[in-house]
């Protein structure tokens, strides 16, 4: 039995949010969805995922806390996809 990798993915369009995760689950990945940074950071600190999906242009989480998205902070080793 294998496991599943768990997927985040933040963006402000509700549509293009659940258009990717419902692709994401089709293809047996766990996915979680976030609508802000703030909302990914608070997420991040619970749980652990494989990759993050920035599918919006305006996000950067890679390069970590700043004044607009202080809460958000992130491992460097995870996979990080930008759809731009």
């Amino acid at each position: 039995m294998t496991m599943n990798k768990t997927v985040l993915i933040v963006d402000d369009d509700d549509m293009l949010r659940t258009t990717l995760a419902r692709g994401l689950r089709t293809n047996e990945f766990n996915v979680i969805t976030a609508k802000s940074a703030e909302m990914a950071g608070e997420i991040l600190q619970r749980v652990s995922v494989n990759a993050i999906v920035l599918a919006g242009g305006g996000l950067n989480l890679r390069k970590g806390p700043s004044t607009m998205y202080s809460k958000v902070t992130l491992i460097p080793e995870k996979t990080i996809i930008k759809l731009t």
